[in-house]
Parts: structure tokens; sequence; C-alpha cells
């Protein structure tokens, strides 16, 4: 068959350009998120830990590459775990939205400033435990 052509909207490069994607691949790609999927849930472990080797080592991918796209895979996965729990009416929805407005903020904190706190903590912790 031809090739698929999908345009990514992630930068002007991309809509600029487009990606190629020949079927095999897509076949390829879609059989490696299963056996990470399977895998992952199989061992109750991240599909991550799977993925980013494998995208480096067979794939060829750059260790970047293979990141972000495991982060691609984890936010779907995440999008299907939300949808799941909301039905179940497993959420706290207060609280996990103040998280959710929180986590970028501290994600971007010095590191400088992050470490001293963290170290600042551990003593905490170290003193109520001898206590």
């Amino acid at each position: 068959m031809g090739r698929l052509q999908c345009e990514l909207e992630v930068s002007a490069n991309a809509r600029k350009k487009g990606i190629n994607v020949n079927l095999s691949e897509v076949v390829l790609f879609v059989g490696l998120g299963a056996i990470v999927g399977f895998a992952g849930g199989l061992f109750a472990i991240g599909g991550a830990l799977i993925a980013i080797p494998l995208l480096t080592a067979a794939f060829g991918f750059s260790q970047h590459d293979s990141q972000g796209t495991a982060m691609v895979m984890a936010l779907a996965s995440a999008s299907v775990t939300l949808v799941i729990y909301s039905r179940k009416k497993l959420l706290r929805v207060r609280d996990d939205l103040i998280m959710a407005a929180s986590a970028p903020r501290w994600g971007s904190f010095p590191l400088r400033w992050s470490s001293h706190i963290i170290c600042i903590c551990i003593y905490l912790v170290a003193i109520l435990l001898v206590r």
C-alpha cells in the first residue's frame, strides 16, 4: 500500500513537512504498544520501563525520542484510566484539581532550591523519628 501521511500539530516544522509512516511501521508500533501494555500490566510495572530500551535498541530511536514517545504512551494510558475511575466514581475531584494545578509549579521549581527543601524535609523527618 502507499504511505500514510499524518500531520502533527506539535511544531511549525511538523506542520510544514508532515510525517510519512508506511503501513509496516504502523503495524510494528501498534504491536509494540500492545506488547508493552500487556507486559506492563502483567508485571505491574510502567510500560516506559520496557518501551524506552526497546525503542532505543530495536527501532533506533534516540534516547530523547524514546522518552518522549513513552510520555505520549503514558498520556494515553492515563486518559483511559481517568475515564474508568470517573465512571466508577473513584475520583476526589477537588483534591485532584488542587494537585494538578500545583504540580507544574513544583515541577519547574529551581533545582538548587528543591534540593535544599528536600534536605530540610529529611532532617525534619529524622528529628521526628528520634523523639
